[in-house]
């Protein structure tokens, strides 16, 4: 995990909910402001705070990823400071499920 904040510690976990899979890192860095979370998904934007080297295209790239693959990202705060990134993805066991609606880019040809 690269750790956009010298010093900051960044922790990784997943786990296993009902028809998804959630992975979340989490920093004790300086945050992400409430009012540029949303913008910070976007390409070529980054944080107030941001204090090494980028280029905003991290989130982004990954929102765009999550989305293309009928997963989410939401970006929050941790409790205690810092941030807290959240992945969540549909379960591979959804892909055999019936009546159960999937993007086109998930059902195999």
């Amino acid at each position: 995990v690269r750790v956009h904040a010298p010093g900051a510690t960044a922790t990784v976990r997943s786990e296993a909910e009902t028809g998804a899979v959630c992975i979340t890192v989490e920093d004790d860095g300086p945050g992400i402001a409430s009012n540029e979370r949303e913008r910070v998904l976007r390409s070529g934007v980054r944080g107030s705070t941001a204090s090494a080297t980028g280029s905003g295209i991290g989130l982004a790239t990954a929102a765009e990823t999550m989305k293309d693959q009928a997963g989410t990202l939401r970006v929050t705060e941790r409790a205690g400071g810092g941030t807290c990134v959240q992945l969540t993805l549909p379960a591979a066991i959804a892909l055999h499920k019936p009546n159960v609606d999937l993007p086109r880019s998930l059902v195999a040809s």
